[in-house]
């Protein structure tokens, strides 16, 4: 069930409520559109380090994020900061990000990805594996929820990694 607030900020996950939303990101040939990425998706910096997880920790000074979404991001990862110190961001993998815009399909399907808005971000996603059993830390998902965000990890088909603008 998507929190309260996400209902309230954002749009249903269907295209056409997205696209009315956020804009199109639809171009030619499977791409995104050139003109709606230049002018929708932003370079965002987290209020703490991140890492790409790709298990080397490779770092991630900003992610790539469509630009009415910034404040929401911004306050989730503010009260993660506010609320986990640094050793327990890096030891509940807090600070692993599996992504955020990326202009693809939804996994097993043909339909975009709410990542391809930019609106979404995957969190210690080897610890919370699509259809499984999420282990994420419930006061992050607080954190995340409180400020708008809808968690996977409460879907008939569990993606604890997930969270995103949109509501189901």
């Amino acid at each position: 069930m998507p929190s309260a607030k996400c209902k309230e900020l954002f749009p249903h996950e269907d295209i056409v409520n997205l696209n009315k939303f956020f804009g199109d990101p639809a171009g030619k040939n499977g791409q995104v559109d050139a003109k709606w990425y230049k002018d929708n998706i932003v370079k965002w910096t987290p209020p703490y380090p991140m890492f790409y997880s790709d298990g080397k920790r490779t770092p991630l000074k900003t992610l790539l994020l469509h630009k009415k979404v910034v404040p929401v991001f911004t306050a989730a990862f503010t009260e993660v900061k506010e609320h986990f110190t640094p050793a327990e961001i890096k030891e509940n993998h807090l600070d692993i990000c599996g992504g955020t815009f990326n202009y693809r399909p939804m996994r097993g399907g043909s339909r975009l990805s709410v990542h391809a808005w930019g609106i979404a971000i995957d969190i210690n996603a080897a610890w919370n594996g699509f259809n499984k059993k999420p282990t994420m830390s419930l006061e992050l998902v607080k954190c995340f929820t409180d400020a708008g965000f809808d968690w996977g990890g409460t879907w008939k088909k569990p993606d604890g990694m997930h969270f995103q603008l949109a509501s189901i």
